[in-house]
């Protein structure tokens, strides 16, 4: 494959940042939901038999299913990589998200519980096995800046929200239709409605051209390209605070002077200096930031799929609400890239 071959040149770790960030485009539309709640909990009340009742408040099941799958399965995505390669564990986890996306064209003309279970687990589940590979990758292409080319793959999760709500909002409701007085859409806004299964089937296929495009950029660095990029630390320049850095791939046999820095005084192998998940877990660190994420993802995930709803209570503008939601996702991606660059 040509991307194959341009690896080998120092291309291929570009192509692995842009991959990473195209895909997390497609799956931080998790961050759409606060957009798609309105259309989809409409329609279920309009248009379902049995569900006349439901509000958006149940719709909330939906995004909090698929954080819980994205969290409970994401040690599931390393174990995969290490067996069948980080493309095919890619491919696994997008195919999954996308299924279910697709699958949500029949499951909402059925029931919230159904839409819940495609919309919800099966994107939580795909987005756990396709959302760190693309990093794992980056930080072999570039070891040194592992914190800017995470911040800059996760950025386009935090973006996907700025592209797919604007697509979202276009396709449902061109004409800008405000709900009714209590905040749902009626029979009245039947075209807006009749649409709502359709969007599932455009969304999935962007999705899926995007993914596999991403897929396709994506490539791990041959052993070569990875020891031309290993950091080489002396001891002395640890002892002084100061990091004085060399590289595999300098040719120090062609000076004239022999090199200071003999074997004995390079750092062990990094394999050497792993922790294991077991030690991880006893440190006091990792249940810091474990429940800060925790703390986190809740207040995100609640005031993402419900600021739209609470929005439509005073302001009766559907097209200005999905552009709200779309430039936090301009900050959410901003900030994930500054703060990978201050790592």
């Amino acid at each position: 494959m040509w991307v194959d071959k341009m690896r080998h040149n120092q291309v291929g770790g570009p192509l692995a940042i842009i991959g990473g960030f195209i895909l997390h485009l497609t799956l931080g539309t998790l961050y759409c939901f606060g957009n798609m709640n309105t259309y989809m909990t409409s329609y279920l009340r309009t248009h379902v038999e049995g569900q006349e009742h439901k509000l958006y408040s149940d719709a909330i099941w939906i995004p909090t299913l698929a954080t819980l799958g994205q969290g409970l399965f994401m040690t599931l995505s390393g174990h995969l990589e290490e067996r069948i390669g980080v493309r095919m564990t890619i491919l696994l986890g997008c195919a999954f998200m996308t299924s279910g996306v697709f699958l949500t064209y029949f499951t909402i003309q059925y029931s919230m519980a159904l839409t819940t279970l495609t919309y919800g687990f099966m994107f939580g589940f795909g987005t756990a096995l396709a959302y760190a590979p693309p990093m794992a990758v980056a930080m072999k292409w570039y070891p040194r800046k592992k914190g800017l080319v995470n911040g800059i793959i996760v950025g386009g999760f935090g973006m996907g929200a700025f592209i797919f709500n604007t697509v979202q909002t276009t396709y449902l409701n061109p004409l800008n239709h405000s709900p009714d007085a209590d905040g749902y859409f009626s029979h009245g806004q039947n075209d807006i409605l009749e649409r709502v299964p359709s969007v599932f089937l455009l969304l999935g296929s962007i999705y899926g051209f995007m993914q596999l495009v991403a897929i396709m950029l994506i490539s791990a660095p041959s052993e070569d390209d990875v020891a031309s990029n290993i950091p080489l630390v002396t001891h002395s320049a640890v002892d002084d605070h100061d990091e004085d850095v060399l590289y595999q791939n300098e040719d120090l046999h062609d000076t004239a002077d022999p090199s200071p820095i003999s074997t004995a005084s390079i750092q062990p192998d990094p394999d050497t200096l792993s922790v294991s998940p077991r030690q991880i877990v006893k440190t006091r660190e990792f249940w810091i930031l474990w429940f800060t994420f925790v703390l986190n993802t809740q207040s995100v995930g609640y005031i993402n799929s419900m600021y739209k709803a609470f929005g439509q209570t005073f302001i009766k503008d559907d097209h200005f609400l999905a552009v709200v939601g779309a430039f936090a996702a301009v900050f959410n991606s901003g900030g994930r890239v500054f703060w990978g660059h201050m790592c």
